[in-house]
C-alpha cells in the first residue's frame, strides 16, 4: 500500500525522545470535566481497488475528482488522573466520470469504453478512543519547548461502499468493519506560544490494516477555540472476497470550541 513510510515517521515523531529531554515540567493548574467540540473540512482525493468475482476494479488508473466533505469530532476531558473519551465521525466521498481505459464485466454486467462510467467511492468512518495526556507540557531542549503526548486505544467502525455506474446499470460492493484501534498524538510549540506542531496517528493493528495519519499546525485563538490545518492521510484494507485496498488523502481545515 501507499506511503507506508510515513507510519514510522509519525509514530517516531509522537514518541519524541532525545537526549536534551529536561525533566522539568511546567505546573498544570488542575481542571475540571470540559467538553471540546470540533469541526474539520477534509479535501479528499481517493484512490484505490477492489475484486470482484476474480476481476479486479482499479480506481488508481481512473482517479477520483476530489471533494471537501466534514469530520466532526467530540472531546470529553477528565481529570488528568483519568482517561479522555474522544469520539470523530468521518464522511468520505469521491466520484469520478468519464469513458473506461477497457471493457469491464462486473457480476454479469458490461461496462463499455465507448460510453462515459460513473464511479464512486464511499464511507463513514466513526473512531471511539479512550485516551490519556502521557506527558503534560514537559520542557525540552533546554526548557524553550514544550511537549505535549497523549496515548490511547479505541475502536473503529467504516461502512463502505464502491459503485460502478453507467446508463442504468449499477454495481455496488458493500464492506463494514469493526477494528480495534491504537491512538497517538503530539503537540510541540515554542515556550509561551500559541502556534503548535502536531502529529497524529490512528492505526489499526489487526491483519485488516486501517490507518489515519495528519501533520500540521495547530493555533489557539482564545483560552477556548483553537485552529488547525494541515495534511491528513487514511488507508483502508480489508483482506476479504472483496479485497478492498482504498486511500484517501488531502489538505484539512478545523475549528473547535472548549466549554
Amino acid at each position: 500500500m501507499k506511503n507506508k513510510n510515513l507510519i514510522p515517521i509519525l509514530i517516531s515523531g509522537s514518541f519524541l525522545i532525545t537526549t536534551n529531554v529536561v525533566a522539568n515540567e511546567i505546573p498544570v493548574t488542575h481542571e475540571k470535566t470540559s467538553i471540546e467540540v470540533g469541526l474539520e473540512v477534509w479535501n479528499q482525493n481517493s484512490t484505490g481497488t477492489f475484486q470482484n468475482n476474480g476481476t479486479v476494479v482499479d480506481f488508481d488508473k481512473r482517479g477520483f475528482n476530489g471533494a471537501i466533505k466534514p469530520s466532526i469530532y467530540l472531546n470529553i476531558k477528565t481529570a488528568r488522573k483519568r482517561p479522555n473519551l474522544k469520539l470523530k465521525y468521518t464522511k468520505i466521498n469521491s466520484s469520478k466520470s468519464g469513458p473506461l481505459g477497457s471493457n469491464l464485466t462486473l457480476n454479469g454486467l458490461n461496462y463499455f469504453t465507448n460510453q462515459d462510467l460513473k464511479l464512486e467511492y464511499k464511507a463513514d468512518v466513526f473512531d471511539f478512543i479512550l485516551e490519556h495526556d502521557t506527558i503534560k507540557r514537559k520542557e525540552i531542549f533546554n526548557n524553550s519547548t514544550v511537549i505535549d503526548l497523549d496515548l490511547g486505544v479505541g475502536a473503529r467502525y467504516i461502512d463502505g461502499e464502491f459503485s460502478i455506474s453507467q446508463c442504468s446499470q449499477n454495481t455496488k460492493i458493500d464492506f463494514q468493519q469493526w477494528v480495534p484501534t491504537i491512538y497517538a498524538r503530539s503537540e510541540i510549540n515554542e515556550k509561551g506560544d500559541d502556534t503548535k506542531l502536531i502529529a497524529q496517528i490512528i492505526y489499526s493493528p489487526s491483519s485488516t490494516q486501517h490507518l489515519d495519519a495528519k501533520v500540521g499546525v495547530s493555533q489557539n485563538f482564545s483560552k477556548n477555540v483553537k485552529g488547525e490545518f494541515g495534511y491528513r492521510l487514511s488507508q483502508t484494507k480489508i483482506a476479504d472476497s472483496y479485497n478492498v485496498d482504498a486511500e484517501t488523502k488531502g489538505v484539512y481545515l478545523g475549528l473547535s470550541r472548549k466549554f
